[in-house]
């Protein structure tokens, strides 16, 4: 119930963005990526690329998700405009009171790499007991019986 506390189960939104921060320059082939890190699992078809929608297999779209990466691929980018990468991971169990860091990639082949990251730490979940109390007769009395 508490959106600030992070839990096994949740489920995060991951966006990894970029931008070509020098006017009239080209990166060639600009692509992020993104290896999920143990503790957190892909949630199926959330993988989006720039707004649009992609499918998680590797065929003609820009996106997938493949061997536990999530890769967006760009092309030669002309502009200075933000380019990203969004996808959904739920936390998954056993991960409570850890701390999870995830860290992508973001390529060009003529420019240097860059690796955004990004790190949460798993709250444990609230405790609640469940109890229970029995009762039955260990011994009778003596001159008690159970006829009425």
């Amino acid at each position: 119930t508490d959106e600030k506390q992070v839990q096994t189960g949740d489920t995060l939104l991951y966006t990894i963005k970029t931008k070509n921060s020098v006017e009239d320059s080209v990166i060639k082939d600009l692509v992020i990526t993104d290896q999920l890190p143990e503790g957190l699992e892909y949630v199926e078809g959330s993988l989006k690329v720039d707004g649009q929608a992609v499918t998680d297999a590797k065929d003609d779209d820009n996106g997938d998700y493949t061997k536990g990466k999530v890769t967006g691929q760009f092309g030669d980018i002309k502009d200075t405009d933000w380019h990203t990468v969004t996808f959904e991971a739920k936390i998954a169990k056993g991960q409570s009171g850890k701390s999870i860091q995830n860290t992508a990639k973001v390529t060009g082949e003529n420019t240097p790499p860059d690796e955004p990251t990004t790190e949460i730490t798993i709250d444990p979940k609230d405790p609640k007991l469940e109890s229970e109390k029995a009762s039955e007769i260990s011994q009778k009395a003596k001159g008690n019986t159970d006829e009425k």
